[in-house]
C-alpha cells in the first residue's frame, strides 16, 4: 500500500494578501484537503489574519511576502531547519519566490524532499531566463522538479 505524503507547499504570496497566485495557492491547497490530502501552506508573516477559517494548517514563515533577497534567505533558512520534514513531504512551490529560495539548497543536497511539484505562471519563465546567472541557478530546481 503506498504511504500518502504530506504535502507542504510553499509561498510568497497568500492571504490575507488578495491576488492571483494567493487566490491559486489558496484554490489548490483546498482541493487538496477536500480530497484528504494533509496540506501546510507555508505563507509570509501577517499580524491580521484568522487562519482557523483554513482546511489546512498555515505556517506563518518570517517573511514579508516579497521575493527579494531577504525574504529569499529567510525561507530558505526555514527549509533548511525543517530539512527532515522536507525530505518525508511533497514540496509545491507555487510562486517564484519560494524557487529563488531554494536555488542554492537543492543543488548542494541540503534539503532534499521526496517529491518537488512546481507551477509557473507565465511571466517567471521570461524573468528566469532573461539573466545567465538566475537561468543558470533556477535550472537546478526545475531539473529536480517531478
Amino acid at each position: 500500500m503506498a504511504i500518502d505524503l504530506p504535502i507542504i507547499v510553499l509561498t510568497h504570496e497568500f492571504a490575507p494578501t488578495k491576488g492571483g497566485i494567493a487566490t491559486f495557492t489558496e484554490e489548490m491547497a483546498r482541493a487538496g484537503s477536500e480530497l484528504g490530502k494533509q496540506i501546510e501552506i507555508w505563507a509570509p508573516a501577517c499580524q491580521s489574519n484568522d487562519d482557523s477559517i483554513f482546511p489546512f494548517r498555515i505556517r506563518r514563515v518570517p517573511i514579508k511576502g516579497t521575493q527579494d533577497l531577504s525574504c529569499q534567505f529567510r525561507m530558505a533558512l526555514e527549509c533548511f531547519r525543517e530539512r527532515r520534514r522536507l525530505s518525508n513531504s511533497i514540496v509545491y512551490i507555487t510562486d517564484p519566490g519560494p524557487i529563488l529560495s531554494l536555488r542554492m539548497l537543492l543543488p548542494l543536497k541540503l534539503i532534499q524532499p521526496s517529491k518537488l511539484a512546481l507551477t509557473l505562471h507565465g511571466s517567471e519563465i521570461k524573468t528566469f531566463s532573461s539573466n545567465p546567472l538566475s537561468r543558470l541557478s533556477v535550472r537546478h530546481v526545475l531539473k529536480r522538479a517531478n
